[in-house]
């Protein structure tokens, strides 16, 4: 796509930058955290999705109010010269811990964010991973973009699979590619992201099933491995309510 906008005669560019560094602030206690290091600027101020430039604590960095765990919070970039320097200064701070993607993972499961390579990817439509709301109804409607006829045909047509929320009671947690059957026992779709949920005290999953088996509350299994399964159902995403800031 960037050659082809560079053919029509457009200024674009693709620059790889590695001399930064980004750190996910995330949490309920983030935007007050921040405030305490930078008591001059009004995060309030700070909508969700925007970001800009400031110092904390004599370190230059890029605050963006952004993230992926369904909670509040920054994505800050930092330089690679002063990123360990500006963890601790983070850590120092009260209620502030170092968590790992693994953290990450189940919080954006809680809160039904698609994970690239896992939920979605090039053999998947916005239709069928029901993520339609994040195009514009003018986009729909023109449809002058890379694969809009496949799109606006599973729109008025329908399709044959949707990404669905699976919670289970108890007992093992489905994960990223196990099967999901029937209760006939009968293969009608796959999970593609699994975790148990630190909120729910539960196992929590997504996945494909066959459109007639995406309804709530329909009853369902995941294969664990050959002659084992566990029993999960269908649910409203997103499993915990998002706590973004807008």
């Amino acid at each position: 796509q960037l050659s082809i906008a560079k053919s029509k005669g457009k200024d674009v560019r693709y620059d790889f930058i590695d001399t930064d560094s980004l750190i996910a602030f995330q949490g309920k206690t983030a935007v007050d955290t921040m405030s305490k290091l930078v008591p001059d600027f009004d995060f309030t101020q700070l909508k969700f999705f925007y970001l800009t430039q400031m110092e904390v604590k004599g370190i230059p960095v890029q605050v963006s109010r952004t993230g992926y765990t369904g909670e509040d919070g920054f994505e800050i970039a930092v330089g690679n010269n002063r990123v360990e320097e500006f963890v601790e200064i983070l850590l120092d701070q009260e209620g502030v811990e170092l968590a790992g993607l693994g953290a990450r993972d189940a919080l954006r499961l809680e809160a039904g964010l698609c994970l690239y390579g896992n939920d979605i990817d090039e053999n998947t439509t916005p239709v069928e991973a029901d993520l339609l709301w994040t195009m514009s109804k003018k986009r729909k409607e023109e449809a002058v973009f890379v694969g809009s006829d496949i799109i606006r045909d599973q729109i008025k047509n329908g399709v044959g699979r949707k990404r669905v929320g699976l919670i289970g009671t108890k007992g093992l947690t489905p994960r990223h590619d196990m099967k999901i059957l029937d209760k006939n026992g009968n293969d009608i779709g796959i999970v593609t992201s699994g975790s148990f949920s630190p909120c729910l005290q539960l196992p929590i999953a997504m996945g494909y099933v066959t459109t007639e088996n995406a309804e709530i509350d329909n009853e369902l299994k995941v294969e664990i491995r050959k002659g084992k399964s566990v029993d999960v159902k269908v649910c409203t995403l997103p499993f915990v309510p998002k706590g973004y800031f807008k």
